[in-house]
C-alpha cells in the first residue's frame, strides 16, 4: 500500500469515527429529551397543604408525615420510590393548644391522582410524655392541589374522626424503618 493510500484510509477512519460519535451524541439526546417529555406527560405532581390546630386537655408533644400511595394492607410503598411529602412535629410538651403546617409535593408515576394518608403520632392523654398514639387518615385520592383544614380537638367527641388505627404502619412511617422505605 501506498503511503498517499494509507493517510487517506486514516483520514476516512477519523471521519467515519467522528460521523459515529456526532450521531451517537444527537441520538442520546434525542433519547433524553423523549424521557423527560414522558415523565412530564406520565406524573402528575400536586401541592399538598394540611393545615389546622390540635387541642388538647394537657400539654403533649406530635409528629404528623404525609405519604402518598401507601398500601396498608402490605405495609409497603410503591415499588418506585417512598412517597414521603411533608412532615410537622413538636418535640416539646409545653402548650396545650398547638398549630401545625404541613406543605409538599406529592406525585406518582403513571398516575392521574395520588393517594395522601397522614399519619399523626401524639401524646394526648398520656400525660404529655410516653409512647403516645399514632393513628392514619387517608386524604382521599386527589387529582388537583390540595387545600385542607383539619382540626384536632381532643377535649371534645369525635377527635378521631375519620383516623384509623395503624399502629405498625405508623410506627414505620415515624421512625424511618428503612426496610420500609428503602432509606429515608
Amino acid at each position: 500500500m501506498a503511503p498517499t493510500m494509507v493517510a487517506q484510509f486514516a483520514w476516512k477512519e477519523k471521519v467515519y469515527i467522528k460521523y459515529f460519535i456526532a450521531n451517537m451524541i444527537s441520538t442520546m439526546k434525542f433519547v433524553l429529551l423523549i424521557s423527560m417529555l414522558a415523565v412530564s406527560v406520565f406524573a402528575k405532581s400536586y401541592n399538598i397543604t394540611v393545615e389546622g390546630t390540635i387541642k388538647c386537655h394537657e400539654p403533649f408533644m406530635f409528629n404528623m408525615r404525609i405519604f402518598v400511595s401507601y398500601f396498608m394492607q402490605h405495609l409497603e410503598l410503591d415499588k418506585y420510590k417512598h412517597d414521603f411529602v411533608a412532615e410537622c412535629k413538636d418535640p416539646t410538651s409545653e402548650s396545650s393548644e398547638k398549630q401545625y403546617r404541613l406543605l409538599g409535593k406529592a406525585s406518582d408515576m403513571l398516575q392521574s391522582e395520588v393517594e395522601p394518608l397522614l399519619f399523626f403520632w401524639h401524646t394526648c392523654g398520656f400525660g404529655g410524655k410516653g409512647d403516645g398514639t399514632c393513628v392514619c387518615k387517608d386524604l382521599g385520592n386527589i387529582s388537583a392541589d390540595l387545600n385542607l383544614k383539619l382540626d384536632i380537638d381532643f377535649t371534645g367527641k369525635g377527635a378521631m374522626k375519620g383516623f384509623r388505627h395503624c399502629k405498625q404502619a405508623c410506627i414505620k412511617a415515624m421512625t424511618g424503618d428503612r426496610t420500609l422505605y428503602g432509606g429515608m
